[in-house]
Protein backbone atom coordinates (compact mmCIF):
# COMPACT_ATOMS: atom_id res chain seq x y z
CA UNK A 1 0.00 0.00 0.00
CA UNK A 2 2.78 2.63 0.92
CA UNK A 3 6.18 1.34 -0.87
CA UNK A 4 4.77 -1.05 -3.67
CA UNK A 5 5.81 0.21 -6.94
CA UNK A 6 7.66 3.44 -5.84
CA UNK A 7 11.37 3.75 -6.53
CA UNK A 8 12.23 5.82 -3.04
CA UNK A 9 10.37 5.65 -0.17
CA UNK A 10 10.82 7.82 3.15
CA UNK A 11 11.22 5.17 6.08
CA UNK A 12 10.50 7.18 8.99
CA UNK A 13 6.84 8.43 8.52
CA UNK A 14 5.73 4.56 7.34
CA UNK A 15 6.98 3.93 10.68
CA UNK A 16 4.78 6.25 12.19
CA UNK A 17 2.04 5.17 10.55
CA UNK A 18 2.64 1.44 11.10
CA UNK A 19 3.42 1.72 14.93
CA UNK A 20 0.50 3.82 15.47
CA UNK A 21 -1.72 1.01 13.82
CA UNK A 22 -0.75 -1.57 15.76
CA UNK A 23 -0.87 0.70 18.76
CA UNK A 24 -4.37 1.66 17.57
CA UNK A 25 -4.97 -1.90 17.67
CA UNK A 26 -3.08 -2.97 21.10
CA UNK A 27 -4.72 -0.39 23.26
CA UNK A 28 -7.84 0.25 21.73
CA UNK A 29 -8.59 -2.62 19.59
CA UNK A 30 -9.18 -0.51 16.60
CA UNK A 31 -8.24 -2.66 13.46
CA UNK A 32 -9.39 -0.19 10.73
CA UNK A 33 -12.02 2.16 9.83
CA UNK A 34 -13.32 5.93 10.69
CA UNK A 35 -12.83 5.63 14.39
CA UNK A 36 -9.43 4.78 14.18
CA UNK A 37 -8.42 7.66 11.56
CA UNK A 38 -10.18 10.10 13.39
CA UNK A 39 -7.11 9.29 16.03
CA UNK A 40 -4.41 10.83 13.52
CA UNK A 41 -4.67 13.97 13.06
CA UNK A 42 -5.35 14.99 16.68
CA UNK A 43 -2.51 12.18 17.75
CA UNK A 44 0.20 14.15 15.70
CA UNK A 45 -1.12 17.12 17.18
CA UNK A 46 -0.41 16.02 20.78
CA UNK A 47 2.67 14.67 19.66
CA UNK A 48 4.52 18.00 18.28
CA UNK A 49 3.91 19.93 21.04
CA UNK A 50 4.95 17.56 24.00
CA UNK A 51 8.19 19.54 24.42
CA UNK A 52 7.28 22.80 22.70
CA UNK A 53 7.76 25.96 25.17
CA UNK A 54 4.62 25.61 27.35
CA UNK A 55 3.25 28.62 26.53
CA UNK A 56 -0.62 28.19 26.61
CA UNK A 57 -1.68 30.87 24.11
CA UNK A 58 -3.72 30.76 20.89
CA UNK A 59 -2.17 29.56 17.71
CA UNK A 60 0.95 28.09 19.61
CA UNK A 61 2.14 24.82 19.63
CA UNK A 62 1.63 23.89 23.00
CA UNK A 63 -1.63 25.51 22.98
CA UNK A 64 -2.65 23.20 19.62
CA UNK A 65 -1.41 19.99 21.87
CA UNK A 66 -3.88 20.54 24.81
CA UNK A 67 -6.20 20.77 22.68
CA UNK A 68 -5.72 18.01 20.45
CA UNK A 69 -5.15 15.64 23.95
CA UNK A 70 -8.80 16.90 25.40
CA UNK A 71 -9.89 15.79 22.32
CA UNK A 72 -8.21 12.43 22.23
CA UNK A 73 -8.90 11.58 26.03
CA UNK A 74 -12.99 12.46 24.66
CA UNK A 75 -13.15 9.94 21.84
CA UNK A 76 -11.12 7.55 24.38
CA UNK A 77 -13.96 8.14 26.85
CA UNK A 78 -16.38 6.86 24.16
CA UNK A 79 -14.12 3.56 23.56
CA UNK A 80 -14.41 2.98 27.20
CA UNK A 81 -18.10 3.47 27.41
CA UNK A 82 -18.39 1.27 24.49
CA UNK A 83 -16.32 -1.22 25.70
CA UNK A 84 -18.28 -1.15 29.20
CA UNK A 85 -21.80 -2.13 27.41
CA UNK A 86 -20.09 -4.78 25.75
CA UNK A 87 -18.48 -6.43 28.32
CA UNK A 88 -21.66 -6.44 30.06
CA UNK A 89 -23.90 -7.53 27.20
CA UNK A 90 -21.81 -10.49 25.89
CA UNK A 91 -18.26 -10.23 28.30
CA UNK A 92 -15.12 -9.15 26.66
CA UNK A 93 -11.88 -10.78 26.40
CA UNK A 94 -9.77 -9.06 28.99
CA UNK A 95 -6.93 -9.89 26.32
CA UNK A 96 -7.75 -8.70 23.73
CA UNK A 97 -6.85 -5.03 23.94
CA UNK A 98 -5.12 -2.63 26.74
CA UNK A 99 -8.45 -0.90 27.98
CA UNK A 100 -10.58 -3.95 28.26
CA UNK A 101 -8.06 -5.58 30.45
CA UNK A 102 -8.09 -2.10 32.44
CA UNK A 103 -11.50 -2.76 32.95
CA UNK A 104 -11.54 -5.94 33.84
CA UNK A 105 -9.40 -5.59 36.72
CA UNK A 106 -11.43 -5.56 39.46
CA UNK A 107 -10.78 -6.76 43.47
CA UNK A 108 -13.99 -7.32 45.97
CA UNK A 109 -16.24 -6.46 43.03
CA UNK A 110 -15.03 -3.27 42.40
CA UNK A 111 -13.17 -2.03 39.39
CA UNK A 112 -9.82 -0.68 40.28
CA UNK A 113 -9.13 2.13 37.97
CA UNK A 114 -11.49 4.54 37.70
CA UNK A 115 -12.45 5.87 33.94
CA UNK A 116 -10.11 8.97 33.99
CA UNK A 117 -7.24 6.65 35.34
CA UNK A 118 -7.76 4.15 32.15
CA UNK A 119 -7.44 6.82 29.71
CA UNK A 120 -4.59 8.80 31.40
CA UNK A 121 -2.57 5.59 31.21
CA UNK A 122 -4.05 5.03 27.68
CA UNK A 123 -2.75 8.08 26.38
CA UNK A 124 0.64 7.79 28.33
CA UNK A 125 1.03 4.61 27.06
CA UNK A 126 0.55 6.29 23.11
CA UNK A 127 2.95 8.88 23.81
CA UNK A 128 5.56 6.44 25.28
CA UNK A 129 5.47 3.79 23.24
CA UNK A 130 4.51 5.92 19.65
CA UNK A 131 8.25 7.70 18.66
CA UNK A 132 10.44 5.43 20.86
CA UNK A 133 9.12 2.45 18.41
CA UNK A 134 8.89 4.16 15.28
CA UNK A 135 12.48 5.98 15.54
CA UNK A 136 13.64 2.28 16.46
CA UNK A 137 12.15 0.46 13.75
CA UNK A 138 13.35 3.25 11.73
CA UNK A 139 17.01 2.85 12.44
CA UNK A 140 16.54 -0.90 12.00
CA UNK A 141 15.78 -0.79 8.83
CA UNK A 142 18.99 1.65 8.03
CA UNK A 143 20.98 -0.63 9.73
CA UNK A 144 20.11 -3.88 7.71
CA UNK A 145 20.22 -1.86 4.22
CA UNK A 146 23.81 -1.18 5.12
CA UNK A 147 25.00 -4.93 6.68
CA UNK A 148 23.73 -7.51 4.08
CA UNK A 149 24.75 -10.46 6.36
CA UNK A 150 23.05 -9.25 9.01
CA UNK A 151 19.83 -8.69 6.83
CA UNK A 152 20.33 -12.26 5.48
CA UNK A 153 20.23 -13.94 8.93
CA UNK A 154 16.80 -11.97 10.09
CA UNK A 155 15.30 -12.60 7.03
CA UNK A 156 16.00 -16.56 7.60
CA UNK A 157 14.77 -16.23 10.71
CA UNK A 158 11.81 -14.96 10.21
CA UNK A 159 11.15 -16.98 7.10
CA UNK A 160 11.58 -20.28 9.13
CA UNK A 161 8.69 -18.85 11.54
CA UNK A 162 6.67 -18.18 8.63
CA UNK A 163 6.76 -21.26 6.98
CA UNK A 164 4.96 -22.75 10.40
CA UNK A 165 2.32 -19.86 9.83
CA UNK A 166 -1.21 -20.29 7.69
CA UNK A 167 -1.92 -17.59 5.54
CA UNK A 168 -3.41 -14.52 7.15
CA UNK A 169 -3.10 -16.56 10.88
CA UNK A 170 -1.55 -14.07 13.36
CA UNK A 171 1.79 -13.67 15.16
CA UNK A 172 1.56 -15.81 19.13
CA UNK A 173 3.64 -15.10 21.90
CA UNK A 174 5.38 -18.04 21.01
CA UNK A 175 6.45 -16.82 17.65
CA UNK A 176 7.65 -13.78 19.08
CA UNK A 177 10.26 -16.27 21.30
CA UNK A 178 11.83 -17.80 18.80
CA UNK A 179 12.80 -14.72 16.90
CA UNK A 180 16.39 -14.06 18.78
CA UNK A 181 18.66 -12.83 16.32
CA UNK A 182 16.03 -10.27 15.61
CA UNK A 183 16.04 -9.47 19.09
CA UNK A 184 19.65 -9.21 19.53
CA UNK A 185 19.28 -6.86 16.21
CA UNK A 186 17.25 -4.45 17.86
CA UNK A 187 19.04 -4.17 21.60
CA UNK A 188 22.11 -3.52 19.26
CA UNK A 189 20.40 -0.63 17.12
CA UNK A 190 18.87 0.63 21.18
CA UNK A 191 22.75 0.33 22.03
CA UNK A 192 23.80 2.30 19.19
CA UNK A 193 20.58 4.72 18.83
CA UNK A 194 18.40 4.87 21.73
CA UNK A 195 15.37 7.14 20.51
CA UNK A 196 15.13 8.70 24.35
CA UNK A 197 18.40 11.20 24.83
CA UNK A 198 17.15 12.18 27.88
CA UNK A 199 14.43 12.58 30.71
CA UNK A 200 12.92 15.10 33.39
CA UNK A 201 12.36 14.42 36.73
CA UNK A 202 11.17 17.04 39.63
CA UNK A 203 13.19 17.37 43.00
CA UNK A 204 10.80 16.27 45.44
CA UNK A 205 13.58 17.42 48.06
CA UNK A 206 16.77 19.50 48.32
CA UNK A 207 19.51 17.34 46.63
CA UNK A 208 23.25 17.77 47.30
CA UNK A 209 25.33 16.41 43.95
CA UNK A 210 28.75 17.11 43.26
CA UNK A 211 28.77 20.42 45.57
CA UNK A 212 26.16 21.80 44.34
CA UNK A 213 22.11 22.27 45.51
CA UNK A 214 19.13 20.91 43.63
CA UNK A 215 16.42 22.67 45.38
CA UNK A 216 13.17 21.24 45.79
CA UNK A 217 10.81 21.59 42.77
CA UNK A 218 13.65 22.39 40.81
CA UNK A 219 13.36 20.05 37.01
Amino acid sequence: MHWEGKHQVKVLPLMKTLTFNIICSLLFGLETGEQRDQFMNPFQAMMKGMLSVPINAPFTRYNRSLKATARIQNMLKEIVHQKKVEQEKNGVNPRQDLISCLLNMVEDDKQVLTEKEIIHNAVLVMVAGHDTSSVLITFIIRLLANEPAIRAAVLQEQEEIAKGKLLGEPLTWEDLSKMKYTWRVAMETLRMFPPIFGGFRKAVTDIEYGGYIIPKGWQ
